[in-house]
């Protein structure tokens, strides 16, 4: 009895049959792999393989990294080749197209009488995941916007070289004034002035703290950026994210928690590749003349523009553009 007893060293594949492939097979029938079974559609749709990174980011539900993505790598994983199982990936992915797309969006014509789309309020809300461009000739009440803005998100941080005013710490709770990377990291406030000569000079630094805010405290960071125009002219050489750090952070800084805003009021001098980064524009005051090439570069139709100074409209810059809010500056802010 004992000598057919394996020992430990013993491989089991040299002691009896071979272990059946399949219940089937063991009763002597030969074995299938018929894809059309429910067994295996089932086993499809709740296929956890492969564990495939979207954009090495995973994110429950992401619309601007998800979508055809994730439908894709839903595909993927039913068919085994490389792909949350399959069939959460392909609802998800199927409703972050729809969202994308601006399928599910709704105008603010069919909002309900009881207050205006709160996604879009003041720039707040939707509008802080996403870089915004606020455009409005002098006077128009641009910088009460970028004020209000600046109270209104926690962690937010104004590169000012253009004597913005109005945002300091006498001005605003929680704020504070500073004039270098060392006086930002050691600021306990969480909205920050930065003054200096030239925004472009302190940029990277600024980036970096941003980044380090954001990954310390997971919150995102807002950095605004007055007369943009200047630090992204219309020149390819000059404003490609290659050579410039902030058409880099409008390409790339997003996921990392970064949302940026660009103020101008020449926006027509832009290099425009950087700024199509920007979901939103925020319109404030009429238009003027010399607006008309941004105009038409993006398609926006005067009667969709404000009649008035302090007047501002948030238009997404789709084809055609929408406009999805339209309000006015606060006083307190002028």
């Amino acid at each position: 009895m004992t000598d057919d007893v394996p020992s430990p060293g013993d491989s089991l594949d040299e002691v009896g049959e071979p272990v059946a492939p399949d219940h089937a097979a063991a009763e002597g029938a030969p074995a299938e792999d018929d894809m059309g079974s429910s067994s295996a559609l089932r086993d499809m749709l709740l296929s956890t393989e492969p564990q495939k990174s979207l954009d090495e980011v995973e994110s429950p539900y992401d619309p601007a990294r998800g979508g055809l993505r994730r439908v894709y790598r839903g595909l993927q994983k039913m068919t085994g080749v490389e792909g949350t199982p399959a069939l959460v990936d392909l609802v998800i992915g199927g409703v972050e197209v729809l969202t994308e797309s601006d399928v599910l969006d709704v105008d603010q014509e069919e909002q309900a009488d009881d207050g205006p789309n709160l996604d879009v309020v003041n720039g707040v809300c939707e509008m802080d995941r996403y870089h915004t461009a606020v455009v409005g000739d002098s006077g128009s009440g641009k910088s009460t916007y970028l004020r209000e803005c600046h109270d209104r998100f926690p962690g937010s941080l104004v590169l000012d070289d253009t004597d913005i005013g109005g945002v300091s710490g006498r001005d605003l709770d929680n704020a504070a004034t500073v004039r270098s990377a060392g006086e930002a990291r050691r600021a306990s406030a969480s909205r920050l002035r930065w003054v200096c000569s030239d925004a472009m000079e302190e940029i990277d630094d600024a980036r970096a703290v941003a980044h380090d805010y954001h990954e310390r405290t997971g919150y995102p960071v807002q950095v605004i950026v007055d007369e943009a125009h200047r630090h992204l002219p219309d020149s390819e050489k000059k404003s490609s994210a290659k050579n410039n750090t902030l058409a880099a952070m409008l390409h790339e800084d997003r996921d990392k928690g970064v949302k940026v805003v660009l103020a101008s009021q020449d926006p027509t001098d832009f290099y425009y590749p950087p700024l199509k980064q920007c979901k939103w524009l925020v319109w404030c005051g009429p238009p003027s003349t010399f607006h008309r090439g941004f105009r038409r570069y993006y398609n926006i139709d005067t009667d969709d523009l404000p009649d008035e100074r302090f007047q501002y409209r948030v238009i997404r810059p789709t084809e055609p553009p929408r406009v999805v809010y339209e309000g006015e500056t606060s006083e307190e802010y002028a």
